[in-house]
């Protein structure tokens, strides 16, 4: 298993500290940094979410001789977030666009065009932390790629993710300057799938955000439980209901431990899905009628982000079935919160999780059943397992992501990097 990160401080509360004013008559002799921010914006999935912490990191520690960066942000339907911290950072120049993105990125597929400088103008670097692969006329370009799942499962992605990944990651990767994996198994993949050199590959890994998801309780964390209809005990699952977050087998193992513990005269905890509907509603809510599962099993759909740290903190644990994670930030945030937590051993979740969670395997229902009533069994293991991943779960900070991607940008641009 991959060592964690270096240890660092948790960011300050968002707001407190920003890098320095450039002073009076100051030259500014730095590289100049594009940054494609397109999923700040709109209901965030986890990308959305790791970008705007980024942003706000990296602010901490923008260096004092680097000009401010150009924050680019395409969105037709909706508004730029205006109460995120790094919104109001004096090292960012934000510049909203609402063109039609689905054709800039059918351009930049196809045609090579049009080059993000139109929007940020001239650079000497574009960061594109969403995957996509942005025409450039001169800047060197730095590309975070969160996964391959696409790669093994073509048909079970959406068309303007991971199809969109699938079709231009052979052509497109080769060719950008440096790629920031999110965790070594991604490295890993990459590595064996596409023509990349291991030099060009850095691994940077996400991190959370330990202001926001902490153990304490809120004193309304029971009204966020209220005002979602949830009810206590429970134990939680936070995933898009698509193919790989693998709900269906999830709602199949569900139904088994309860079988199980009504045979021991014991009862199961209600299970709370939070999560957008996606591509992989269908196949779910056939699954959950045909189990019987509707007086124990709560879609609560997309919830806001005020109320999910209350989710963690009040949940009896955390379970996780997906069959692919290229880092998984709900884990880590689950940790954070003090929610012990039950997962697949698959993809990068044994590396991010390391020795702090339950496993199971994710592919047999029969497996996540058992696993399921052991863990709920032991409340001496569940404690045990809280207090690891509260441990755990302090290895990953956002400000250690920033250094690490702007010491990526300093790779790139041969200039030397900081420690």
């Amino acid at each position: 298993m991959a060592s964690a990160p270096t240890v660092a401080p948790a960011l300050k509360p968002a707001g407190l500290s920003r890098a320095p004013a450039r002073r009076s008559g100051e030259a500014v002799v730095g590289p100049r940094i594009g940054f494609d921010a397109a999923s700040v914006v709109g209901p965030r999935t986890g990308i959305g979410h790791a970008t705007a912490e980024l942003l706000t990191a990296l602010a901490e520690i923008w260096p004092e001789n680097w000009p401010v960066a150009r924050v680019w942000v395409n969105s037709r339907r909706h508004a730029l977030p205006e109460h995120d911290p790094w919104m109001s950072a004096r090292v960012y120049d934000v510049k909203r666009t609402t063109l039609p993105g689905r054709l800039i990125l059918r351009g930049w597929q196809y045609l090579g065009w049009p080059p993000a400088e139109i929007w940020t103008g001239p650079i000497d670097l574009l960061h594109s932390p969403a995957s996509y692969i942005p025409a450039v006329r001169a800047a060197r370009r730095v590309v975070t790629v969160h996964d391959i799942y696409f790669k093994h499962a073509p048909t079970l992605v959406d068309t303007y993710g991971g199809k969109y990944f699938y079709q231009t990651f052979e052509r497109g990767l080769p060719e950008v300057d440096q790629i920031i994996a999110v965790s070594e198994f991604t490295r890993a993949e990459l590595l064996k799938h596409y023509r990349v050199s291991p030099e060009k590959v850095s691994v940077v890994p996400h991190a959370v955000n330990l202001n926001r998801f902490r153990e304490e309780p809120a004193p309304d964390d029971n009204e966020h439980l209220r005002q979602l209809g949830i009810e206590k005990p429970y134990l939680l699952c936070v995933a898009t209901i698509e193919p790989r977050k693998n709900l269906v087998t999830l709602l199949e193992a569900y139904a088994r431990a309860r079988r199980i513990m009504e045979a021991g005269g014991q009862k199961l905890p209600r299970l709370v899905i939070t999560g957008q509907p996606a591509w992989g509603i269908k196949p779910f809510e056939a699954r959950l009628r045909e189990a019987k599962l509707q007086d124990l099993v709560t879609p609560t759909g997309y919830v806001p982000d005020a109320a999910l740290p209350a989710l963690y903190r009040q949940a009896l644990g955390f379970v996780f079935p997906s069959l692919y994670e290229g880092f998984g930030l709900p884990v880590l945030e689950a940790m954070a919160c003090g929610c012990p937590t039950l997962i697949s051993r698959a993809g990068s979740l044994p590396e991010i999780a390391g020795d702090a969670a339950h496993y199971f395997n994710p592919r047999e229902s029969g497996s996540i059943a058992r696993e399921l009533v052991t863990f709920l069994a032991d409340p001496m293991h569940r404690s045990a397992l809280r207090d690891a991943g509260l441990r755990r779960a302090r290895q990953f900070t956002w400000a250690a992501t920033a250094r690490g991607t702007l010491n990526v940008y300093r790779r790139v641009l041969g200039l030397t990097e900081c420690a």
